[in-house]
């Protein structure tokens, strides 16, 4: 959380009519924290005064409640869990999801769920974003996706991810709805994360950039304890980090998903890593219908 000195500081910029960029130089933060520090506050006027009547903009979708049920009485359940495809970066990595949606057609698999991040989107807060695209607008970004990324016999489950919610930012559009609304194959749920129930089986689809609490830093034990017991699903997929993991956590699994994309020259920049994988998840189910086990399975793709 954010702390009193940080706030403080944050007011005695605004005073100075310091602009965006420099206030995130001067409290050593990114722009997505100052964001969340400016939401935190639940002052509006303060985007007026940064960003001028335009300021509605840069809001974030709202968040879908409720849970997306899909009746199922199998007796085994495959779902591939992938995310990060941040397609229309130039970094993004066509051949290689070509490659993933051809081995989970290959293994019979029930549904892909994608995390977010699906579109590398136009960060209105980062300047330098725009040389990192191979289409910087709304309209060649949807119809790059739509041509580019694979056909599937079954159906993949997405949320949005921060890089797809710029475009709701600049243009109060979802690209995702849009994008779904061409694609019989592709069900968007909403903005960040949803519950879906397939049968029993419950799973928490969340992208993982901040905590509901406006935390910079998802912590996937903190999110899976702060859910009361009775209410924890059976697993947690994640992605926004890129890097690959899993845990069984309070009798949950969690699993990281790490990115369907090559290292970017930001992540480089920034030192990170890219795995470019995704994870095969097997469920089991009793007689009656109950989770009796769960397997996972990580498939790389580097090359």
């Amino acid at each position: 959380m954010f702390t009193k000195e940080l706030y403080c500081k944050f007011r005695y910029l605004l005073a100075k009519k310091k602009n965006f960029y420099e206030i995130c130089s001067e409290l050593n933060l990114s722009d997505s924290q100052v964001m969340l520090l400016i939401d935190s506050l639940d002052d509006t006027s303060i985007y007026t005064k940064l960003f001028g009547e335009d300021y509605k903009r840069l809001k974030r979708p709202p968040i879908t409640e409720g849970t997306y049920k899909i009746y199922s009485n199998k007796e085994h359940l495959r779902l591939a869990l992938l995310g990060d495809t941040h397609l229309c970066s130039k970094s993004d990595a066509v051949e290689e999801i070509r490659d993933a949606y051809y081995i989970i057609e290959k293994n019979q698999t029930d549904f892909v769920l994608h995390c977010g991040d699906f579109v590398d989107g136009l960060n209105p807060m980062n300047k330098d974003h725009i040389r990192e695209l191979r289409e910087r607008t709304y309209e060649g970004q949807l119809d790059y996706s739509l041509h580019y990324y694979p056909s599937y016999s079954n159906k993949t489950l997405i949320v949005s991810g921060n890089h797809d919610d710029y475009w709701y930012q600049l243009t109060g559009k979802e690209i995702l709805k849009d994008f779904s609304e061409r694609r019989d194959d592709v069900i968007y749920l909403g903005a960040n994360r949803r519950k879906i129930a397939i049968g029993n089986l419950i799973i928490d689809l969340v992208h993982g950039n901040t905590l509901q609490n406006g935390s910079i830093d998802f912590k996937a034990g903190l999110y899976i304890r702060n859910i009361p017991e009775n209410e924890r699903p059976n697993i947690v997929h994640l992605g926004h980090m890129h890097t690959p993991y899993h845990n069984d956590i309070y009798g949950v699994l969690c699993v990281r998903t790490g990115a369907l994309m090559h290292l970017s020259p930001y992540h480089k920049s920034k030192g990170y890593n890219s795995h470019i994988s995704f994870y095969f998840v097997d469920v089991y189910f009793d007689d009656d219908g109950k989770v009796k086990k769960i397997k996972h399975k990580k498939e790389s793709l580097d090359k």
